[in-house]
């Protein structure tokens, strides 16, 4: 047998080839019913970014944070002075008074200073009168009815209305009215 060379093979199998792709061809048969689906692939790899959107709307404000631990204790002040005291009063059995009649009067004191002395002083055109003197028990108070004290000896006092001022060593001020009128005879 004579050999064939490698060129005039190819070529023979090359027309083999399609001789027999002819033949398939031409006896193939009617489409076969569709199969069944196969298995999902594997998800495909991410897609690149999209472009940023536009700013979104500021939100409400938070709710308050709780409060702070408090601070350290500062230096105590130095110790204040006593204040004044606010409250003193006096009162007269009566505050109409007649010239040349009426004869003594009852001072009571109240809300000043324990055991203060106090002084009475009668405030004229002439000068202060002093009328009489006391001193406060531990509550503050007193009450005195000077006897030995003539009203009807203050012969340069003019009817009108007058102060009375009683004040005390520690500092207590109070005051009432004094009226003095003339005798109805």
């Amino acid at each position: 047998m004579k050999r064939f060379s490698r060129g005039r093979l190819s070529g023979l199998v090359l027309m083999l080839t399609l001789v027999a792709t002819l033949v398939i061809a031409g006896c193939a048969g009617a489409d076969g019913s569709q199969g069944s689906t196969g298995a999902s692939g594997l998800p495909g790899l991410p897609g690149n970014p999209g472009l940023a959107g536009l700013q979104g709307v500021q939100g409400d404000p938070g709710l308050p944070g709780n409060p702070g631990l408090p601070g350290l204790q500062g230096a105590a002040g130095a110790d204040g002075s006593d204040g004044a005291q606010i409250a003193a009063g006096v009162m007269l059995d009566k505050t109409t008074f007649v010239i040349g009649e009426d004869e003594t009067f009852t001072l009571t004191g109240y809300g000043f200073m324990a055991n203060e002395v106090v002084i009475a002083k009668l405030q004229t055109a002439q000068d202060n009168l002093i009328l009489v003197g006391a001193t406060a028990n531990a509550y503050g108070a007193f009450q005195v009815n000077p006897q030995d004290l003539d009203l009807t000896s203050l012969g340069a006092l003019e009817a009108g209305a007058f102060t009375l001022k009683v004040t005390g060593t520690d500092g207590s001020l109070a005051s009432a009215p004094m009226v003095f009128v003339e005798s109805a005879k």
